[in-house]
């Protein structure tokens, strides 16, 4: 179980259990004035439920898994939160489910599998005796980042975001996936565990590139910011305290 100031996460069906990159995410994330948010791969309901809390009353959510168990787990913590009709959780593949619904979302959020599949990764001495629920939900063989890419650009309107976590050695690809689908930058977060500690992972925003074929940087030459989670004492940092204090019991 993990609670939150507004409501509580069970977890025990979950292969991904609540993590830190996840609630970053969603601290992050901006809904502002967001009337149709969908949270791609749920997983506990999480980012739903964040989105839930930060958003206006009239905001609707979809939350999509994959993972049958998952699923019902989002089901049974979006039923006990204070937002029950506010978030539709449904069992579903993103990439078969983007290519029939009529939906399209004004945000869309995204903590996806991190790794690229490869058969020798999945079943290594390590991860042998981790559970495959586990190993699934973190490799990309059900979801491709090109996929989710190809997906997201469908679904998301001509003014809304799609914000995501991915680890820093991923952005050489998210960069070649940005233009390729006529998207633009709009804002990275290079994570730190600790000050000395080269970056993580990095938390990102895109719109769609209104401006596609004009010659228009699709980068938008933004800066990069930086956070650090926690001081060399293992401290909570400031920043860190005051970016997740709407949700962490004891910030």
């Amino acid at each position: 179980m993990f609670r939150c100031k507004q409501f509580v996460v069970q977890q025990a069906h979950c292969a991904m259990k609540v993590g830190t990159d996840s609630m970053l995410l969603g601290s992050w994330c901006e809904p502002e004035s967001a009337t149709q948010i969908l949270d791609i791969g749920c997983g506990t309901g999480l980012l739903s439920l964040m989105m839930a809390q930060k958003s206006d009353d009239n905001c609707q959510i979809t939350a999509l898994e994959l993972d049958e168990p998952a699923a019902q787990q989002a089901l049974e913590n979006v039923a006990a939160s204070p937002w029950p009709d506010k978030i539709q959780v449904i069992h579903a593949d993103f990439t078969s489910w983007q290519r029939t619904t009529k939906q399209r979302f004004s945000l869309i959020i995204s903590n996806p599998p991190w790794f690229e599949f490869t058969p020798s990764a999945a079943h290594n001495a390590d991860n042998q005796q981790r559970d495959k629920a586990r190993t699934a939900a973190r490799q990309q063989q059900s979801l491709p980042l090109a996929s989710l890419f190809t997906g997201v650009a469908n679904l998301l309107t001509d003014s809304g975001r799609f914000y995501f976590v991915l680890p820093s050695g991923a952005e050489k690809t998210v960069m070649g996936l940005i233009k390729e689908q006529c998207m633009q930058l709009v804002a990275i977060v290079n994570v730190k565990a600790t000050p000395e500690k080269a970056p993580y992972c990095q938390l990102w925003c895109l719109k769609k590139n209104s401006d596609a074929g004009s010659g228009t940087d699709y980068l938008m030459d933004k800066p990069v910011a930086e956070l650090i989670v926690r001081d060399n004492e293992g401290v909570y940092s400031d920043a860190f305290k005051t970016l997740c204090q709407p949700f962490y019991l004891n910030f």
